[in-house]
């Protein structure tokens, strides 16, 4: 006899969301456990915030950001404790992560909160691109994909979040020892952006398929064997594969540092844990030099692979 799921969620009054097909093993265990938290109904504070408020908070930001823009407190801590520490001596009293998702309301809706006479100033000042260095990506990337599997965390909320900023910012910096938190928040800005996915691409990524350039790969060997030499220090697309399981897909601009760094770094040390041991004779890396294929931008078919492979390692692909 089978269970109906939808009637005991009826019965308990509970809420059901969509998600994708549940798969099992030990990888796909990880994932749909992530899945699982970052849907699940969570206890946040229920903080009402009122005009009087609102305006504070508008207040406190234009206090302290000396012409810079909101979007700043993601990657500049410094900037972000001083909002925060404005907003409490005004009387907010709320967790971080929600002072600044409410200064991002301000910011969006410039209409709704002009109505109450709520408003931020134009920008002066020019914030830099965010960015990331190629030699590390896979490292920003890695740390954001785990706080999503154990936290079911977006990328503003880990940013926002004080104490999930520090465990993003401790890991991402294991396996990026060279670069400053304010590196790593960009480099974790720069993901955000690059895997989105615009409107006026669609029509593009849909007609192509990533076995067309997955069959052009070359295929360097197992990590245990290959050379950091092996690999041009040219543009191109990056596979590393387990078996038949895809652990990490990725554009990058030198693909001769980014192999280095997982031949000799301590990536794939720092992401083993209780699910899985990293072997680095089973873990191969396959790659195609190029910054184009059948006349498509590498990052094009980047995406591509990531939405059909869905490794482990990547962030998801999100349509805007």
């Amino acid at each position: 006899m089978s269970l109906n799921y939808y009637a005991i969620n009826r019965i308990i009054g509970g809420k059901m969301v969509s998600g994708d097909r549940a798969r099992f093993g030990n990888f796909r265990l990880l994932k749909e456990t992530g899945e699982v938290l970052r849907k699940r109904p969570t206890r946040t504070p229920q903080v009402r915030f009122s005009p009087a408020d609102d305006r504070a908070i508008a207040q406190a930001f234009e206090e302290v950001r000396a012409g810079t823009a909101p979007d700043r407190i993601l990657w500049d801590p410094t900037l972000a404790k001083k909002f925060h520490r404005r907003c409490r001596h005004l009387g907010i009293h709320a967790p971080s992560a929600i002072l600044g998702s409410r200064l991002f309301n301000i910011r969006k809706s410039r209409a709704k909160y002009a109505k109450h006479g709520i408003s931020l100033t134009p920008t002066t000042r020019v914030d830099p691109t965010p960015s990331i260095v190629p030699r590390y990506a896979h490292a920003v990337e890695f740390a954001l994909v785990h706080l999503r599997y154990r936290y079911g965390a977006s990328i503003d909320r880990i940013l926002l979040d004080e104490e999930l900023g520090a465990k993003f910012e401790q890991l991402a910096g294991t396996m990026a020892p060279g670069l400053s938190p304010r590196d790593l928040r960009l480099g974790a800005l720069y993901l955000r952006k690059t895997r989105n996915l615009a409107k006026k691409d669609l029509p593009l990524f849909e007609s192509i398929d990533a076995a067309q350039i997955e069959s052009k790969l070359t295929h360097v060997g197992p990590l245990s064997t290959i050379a950091a030499d092996d690999v041009a220090d040219e543009e191109g697309l990056l596979e590393v594969v387990e078996r038949n399981r895809y652990l990490y897909v990725a554009r990058n601009e030198n693909l001769r540092a980014v192999v280095k760094e997982f031949i000799d770094g301590p990536t794939l040390s720092a992401m083993g844990n209780q699910f899985w041991t990293p072997d680095p004779e089973s873990i191969h890396v396959h790659v195609f030099v190029g910054t184009q294929f059948l006349s498509t931008p590498m990052r094009q078919w980047q995406l591509k692979v990531i939405e059909e492979r869905k490794p482990v390692f990547n962030l998801p692909i999100r349509a805007a």
